[in-house]
């Protein structure tokens, strides 16, 4: 898959930074548009959601509050982004002011709504959509707005934790399942693989599987110019430990996989490897579904 236009989330916390730089990179890396997004909740979907017997004055309030939320979040992510542009010598525009602009640019654009619905909407005609991980303190990476992009839109995601390194994507590892998932994750990371100086593919079984073989995907690669080792590993523990385990053995610098091989209710619930490398990541993590 080639990439043209990316979309960028900016959210207006500390690790935008890192998602910015990650997005501008890959933009001057691939002469490609970049993106970048900010969404403002809509205060007045925030009134169904209100306890009963509340007054009008208690709800003018909390509209106030969520007004003033929005107006520090957005000052914040408008700052990030004007501080990028400056470091890297580029002009901040908007997204409008860009249209049908060829070559690397980067835009801005603000939009109000429900975050999943306007991601969803909006990452339909782009190749591919950077978010930001969650902070560590919260207890799950799982985001309506991942899930939107991944099954609504149907666009690869870029993961990106806070403290990237500039230079990911040398060392890229690709879990393979034999499963359709991880060949679509793999297809449209071609970009990223053939820029990669080494590709390792790694295959995680069970003690009775004699299916899966990971030199199945390094035979596809090599079709397309990339040199790749297998790997092909028993799960000690659970899948996402041992695939991250597996990538840390091999200094593996970004990872590309499948998402929600299982059925997300079972992934959310019970845990899954999606739901341990989301929570557990620290490197940038390539997913399509």
């Amino acid at each position: 898959m080639s990439i043209a236009a990316i979309l960028a989330v900016a959210d207006g916390s500390e690790n935008t930074t890192d998602v910015l730089k990650a997005a501008f990179r890959m933009g001057q890396q691939h002469d490609a548009y970049v993106e970048v997004l900010h969404i403002e909740a809509d205060p007045y979907s925030s009134i169904p959601l209100l306890g009963e017997g509340m007054s009008g004055a208690m709800v003018d309030q909390m509209m106030n509050d969520i007004r003033a939320r929005n107006s520090e979040y957005r000052d914040a992510a408008r700052g990030y982004f004007d501080a990028q542009c400056k470091a890297i010598g580029v002009e901040p525009k908007s997204a409008d002011e860009l249209a049908g602009a060829r070559g690397f640019n980067v835009g801005w654009r603000n939009l109000e709504g429900s975050e999943d619905d306007v991601l969803a909407h909006r990452s339909l005609l782009f190749d591919m959509v950077l978010i930001g991980r969650p902070p560590e303190d919260r207890e799950s990476a799982y985001t309506p707005a991942l899930e939107a992009v991944l099954f609504n839109a149907g666009r690869p995601i870029l993961l990106v934790p806070p403290g990237t390194s500039e230079t990911f994507g040398r060392n890229i590892v690709v879990a393979w399942d034999g499963g359709g998932q991880s060949a679509k994750a793999a297809r449209n990371a071609m970009a990223f693989l053939k820029q990669a100086e080494k590709v390792t593919v790694i295959s995680l079984v069970r003690k009775d599987d004699d299916k899966t073989d990971p030199q199945d995907l390094v035979f596809y690669l090599q079709r397309h110019g990339i040199t790749a080792e297998a790997r092909r590993t028993e799960i000690l523990s659970s899948a996402g430990e041992s695939l991250l385990a597996e990538t840390s053995e091999v200094q593996g610098d970004m990872l590309v996989m499948g998402a929600y091989s299982h059925s997300r209710l079972r992934e959310f619930l019970l845990g899954g490897a999606t739901q341990t490398v989301l929570n557990s990541a620290a490197l940038p993590v390539f997913m399509a579904h």
